[in-house]
């Protein structure tokens, strides 16, 4: 079974991956195959030359490693997944999994602001760097506005996949076998085994941020700003409810 978490950034989507992924496969040893294999390697935090046509072949290449393997976890963000729509290998990708999950984060304004930190430092999964900054207050606003707007194109499910299950990261905890326990997908991979993340959470943004309070006042005003939609029932920055669409 190939097993694919679709998300956006800064959502827990690499804590759930290997919590998954080591739960399935019996691996206790940190994996980074499949976990967004279609990144870009000429973006943070890489910074390797690469052309499109070197991404498109490279892209391939992964999706024939996802064909040759009957049992993985996969994890893409959603701006990746659009991109092989654009390049004309969606239909090459989708195919191949069994099992979908979408994972929301439903606090729009911590994951913001988590994305924000993650640009300014330039660190996105280890966090050595516990310095306070202060962070562009217009930076912050566009980085909550494309949130909202990627969880919405999300929701509305242009690629009418199926989901087998949707995960809210806020309310799935930090211990790793309660959180595997959680989800559905252990009824059908079960573990007894003590799964071992090597995945550390980020520090408190209040901790790291000086205009903390100044981003979050701010945030509250942003949500005031949202045009309301049915498939989405929020209050203030906070997700409620989700209604997905074009399931199949």
């Amino acid at each position: 079974m190939r097993i694919h978490i679709l998300t956006n950034p800064r959502t827990g989507g690499t804590y759930l991956f290997d919590v998954i992924y080591r739960a399935v496969t019996k691996n206790n040893n940190w994996s980074d195959d499949f976990n967004e294999p279609f990144q870009d390697y000429d973006a943070p935090p890489y910074f390797f030359s690469e052309t499109t046509e070197k991404k498109i072949i490279r892209i391939k290449n992964e999706i024939q490693k996802i064909k040759m393997s009957p049992i993985c976890v996969i994890k893409n963000h959603l701006w990746m997944v659009l991109r092989l729509k654009d390049w004309g290998l969606l239909d090459e990708f989708l195919p191949l999994i069994n099992y979908n999950i979408l994972l929301i984060r439903q606090d729009i304004f911590e994951s913001a602001l988590s994305l924000s930190i993650a640009e300014h430092k330039n660190q996105w999964i280890l966090y050595k760097d516990k310095n306070k900054i202060l962070i562009s207050p217009e930076k912050f606003k566009i980085n909550f506005f494309n949130l909202y707007a990627n969880t919405l194109t999300l929701v509305d499910n242009e690629f009418k996949l199926h989901f087998n299950e949707v995960v809210f990261s806020d309310s799935i905890g930090n211990v790793t076998n309660e959180t595997y326990n959680r989800l559905k997908v252990s009824k059908i991979f079960p573990c007894n085994d003590v799964i071992n993340t090597k995945v550390k959470f980020a520090p408190k943004k209040k901790n790291i941020v000086k205009n903390y309070y100044q981003l979050k006042e701010q945030a509250i005003l942003y949500a005031k700003q949202l045009k309301p939609v049915d498939s989405i029932k929020m209050t203030g920055y906070y997700i409620d409810e989700i209604t997905l669409n074009n399931c199949s």
